[in-house]
């Protein structure tokens, strides 16, 4: 039977789904080729280290989280889909890899402390960071009294496991980072 392409249609909502598949699966592409480009992993036996992420914003922020892991590698990127400009504590080792959607200097450190370095991110931006270890978990910290949603994905490329969680948060969330695992929150 012909199909008179005037008249197809494709649902919003499943062109929606397919560019998040597709954005997963070029995050998990995008995983494989930075372990494959250092030569070397890490150690089997090394320890899964902490992993938080501390936001700061004046107004309501939602904030896509999609994380990729391999081995003891993994790749985290970062989107503010806000209106408004936010800021974000990482741990210092965390690499800046990737800035989407405004000029690199618009994504900079501004100090470290603690083991921390606080980026901003403005409006509308993506930011791809390469950890060196890969966590177990993640923990999202608002540290504000303004609401924080944040949407996260994780690809476990070795299992092709996708799972997506979205979570509002007024203090903190601890997020695992292992297929089939529960979250807690506080």
């Amino acid at each position: 039977m012909p199909v008179d392409l005037l008249t197809l249609s494709i649902h919003p909502v499943q062109s929606r789904t397919h560019v998040i598949i597709a954005g997963m699966f070029v995050l998990a592409l995008l995983a494989l080729q930075a372990v494959v480009s250092q030569g070397t992993t890490a150690p089997e036996t090394a320890t899964p280290t902490p992993a938080m992420l501390a936001f700061e914003h004046e107004a309501p922020l939602v904030m896509d989280i999609a994380v990729a892991t391999k081995g003891e590698g993994a790749l985290v990127k970062l989107r503010n889909r806000s209106t408004a400009d936010a800021a974000v504590s990482l741990p210092t080792g965390w690499k800046r890899l990737e800035v989407r959607g405004t000029e690199l200097g618009a994504v900079r450190p501004q100090h470290s402390a603690l083991d921390f370095t606080r980026w901003t991110l403005p409006a509308g931006v993506e930011v791809l960071f390469r950890m060196e270890n890969r966590p177990k978990d993640i923990t999202i910290i608002n540290a504000v009294d303004t609401l924080l949603t944040a949407r996260v994905s994780h690809a476990d490329v070795p299992t092709s496991t996708l799972t997506q969680e979205t979570y509002i948060i007024t203090t903190q969330v601890r997020v695992p980072l292992a297929a089939a695992a529960s979250h807690s929150s506080r």
